[in-house]
């Protein structure tokens, strides 16, 4: 599942199987390190998501995600992330 945005492992759930994403790709070796630190098999490697480049959104007929996870962003965000964030989620 494309949370949207990068979170540390601590975040997660150990029964669920959890894709973590960002636009900025600096953070990726953060999460990646997290991951192993914190022993998180359930951890896929951090994906790039723009919520304002649909181009990078994942295409809904290669992967199916049962749930997207948002945090930690709409307070500090446009509306249009928000917006952008439902049609990411309608179309997966």
């Amino acid at each position: 599942m494309p949370d949207c945005i990068s979170i540390t492992s601590h975040h997660v759930f150990r029964n669920v199987r959890f894709q973590p994403s960002d636009y900025d790709q600096s953070v990726f070796e953060t999460i990646k390190r997290n991951r192993i630190e914190d022993d998180n098999n359930n951890v896929a490697d951090p994906v790039l998501i723009d919520l304002t480049a649909p181009a990078t959104w994942p295409d809904s007929d290669e992967r199916l995600y049962d749930v997207i996870f948002v945090i930690n962003i709409f307070h500090v965000a446009p509306v249009s992330i928000a917006t952008a964030s439902l049609r990411l989620a309608q179309s997966s």
